[in-house]
Order: structure tokens, then C-alpha cells, then sequence
């Protein structure tokens, strides 16, 4: 699993996440964050960047994209695995496909489901060249 992650649906339209419900979803985080809009909402692929800042630990930044199906990180694995596991809880699936956990060069995959623990995220990594990958 690599250092900046995507938490998205293979198939469009399965996962969409308004803005309103990301950032409503940004005050149930368990460490201190604060959440930044962009400045101008009209230009780029993001709209809104939450940024996390665990004690003791490396700050890391949530991003959500303006086409509302995907939401981005990047930090340590087990942040990108608490966002995985806060996204799959924060946020219903809106088709009957899966919510994955990808890395930006697609290499591979992690299912998410409502409430996985963070371990079950970095256990699952899924490589899309082994046998039975995507």
C-alpha cells in the first residue's frame, strides 16, 4: 500500500459524497483537524481539503474531489487506513457496487466495508497483478 491513496467505486455513481456530507463528516474525526475550501470553487479537481493532525504523528491531508466520487489522502498506512475505515463509515454507498481503497497508480485495491477496523485495511491489500486481482 502506498503513500497517497484514493477511497473511490469502481463503478461511477456507487459512491458520491457531497460536499456538505464531507464536511459534515469532518468533525467526527478523533484527532484535532480543520477543514480548508478552496479559494476559488470554480477551478480544479478539489473543492475542500481537511487536514488531520494526530498527536505525536505527521500531519496528513483529506481531500474531496469536486466530481463528489473521490476522496483522497495521503500519510503513514495506518492514517490512509483511518480514513479508508472513515469514509466506509462516514459515508453509504449510494449503488450496489464496492468502495475501494486504491493506490494512484492502480496497482491494487483494498474492499471496504462499514465498520472495518484498521487492521482489517492494511491486511486486505488485494495487488491487481495476482492471480484473482482487477
Amino acid at each position: 500500500m502506498g503513500h497517497c491513496m484514493i477511497v473511490m467505486a469502481p463503478e461511477s455513481g456507487d459512491f458520491v459524497v457531497t460536499l456538505a456530507q464531507f464536511r459534515a463528516a469532518a468533525g467526527r474525526w478523533r484527532w484535532p483537524t480543520s477543514f480548508h475550501g478552496e479559494v476559488d470553487p470554480g477551478e480544479g479537481v478539489s473543492d475542500a481539503t481537511l487536514l488531520v493532525e494526530p498527536p505525536g504523528e505527521p500531519r496528513f491531508h483529506v481531500v474531496h474531489f469536486r466530481d463528489e466520487q473521490v476522496i483522497s489522502t495521503e500519510g503513514t498506512p495506518a492514517q490512509i487506513a483511518e480514513v479508508a475505515v472513515w469514509a466506509a463509515d462516514s459515508f453509504p454507498m449510494t449503488g450496489r457496487g464496492e468502495l475501494w481503497l486504491v493506490d494512484h497508480a492502480y496497482s491494487g485495491h483494498v474492499v471496504l466495508r462499514p465498520r472495518m477496523a484498521v487492521q482489517d485495511v492494511l491486511n486486505g491489500w488485494q495487488p491487481h497483478d495476482a492471480p484473482g486481482g482487477t
